[in-house]
């Protein structure tokens, strides 16, 4: 099974925002998700739980495996955004996807330790958590 998650934009409340696209097998629709919210994939469940982003502590399920968060920075946000999101990763032991609509999604395993990062380009980032961790790869799009 593969479960996908895409930046996407969103119409909520007349509109336009950028935001996360949840495609996976175990659910009949797709699940859609503004930016701002992160949200946690939990296994065997698939689905994603919200959580607060700006809270000092976030509320995330303790079966939790991997926390994604949605953006469309430039150069200077987006260097302060993978600090803060690898220190994340590493505090709450959970892995971190960054999907960052300028370029430069990556994603981080719970050590906090970078796995996969597309450059800029039209670039896919794939993630999967096998036996041996997390593995990344990027798939050129254009």
């Amino acid at each position: 099974f593969i479960t996908v998650i895409a930046v996407i934009t969103l119409q909520q409340h007349g509109q336009r925002q950028k935001g996360l696209a949840l495609f996976t097998p175990n659910l009949s629709t797709i699940r859609r998700y503004p930016q701002g919210n992160g949200a946690g994939v939990i296994p065997g469940d698939k689905r994603l739980t919200i959580v607060d982003n700006q809270a000092d502590a976030p509320e995330l399920d303790p079966e939790a495996t991997l926390f994604t968060s949605s953006l469309a920075v430039g150069e200077h946000r987006w260097r302060q955004s993978i600090g803060s999101l690898q220190r994340f990763a590493h505090k709450y032991a959970i892995a971190v996807l960054m999907a960052n609509a300028r370029g430069g999604s990556a994603l981080w395993d719970e050590k906090g330790q970078l796995i996969v990062r597309a450059d800029k380009g039209e670039l896919l980032l794939t993630g999967s958590l096998g036996q041996q961790g997390w593995q990344g790869d990027i798939i050129p799009l254009g």
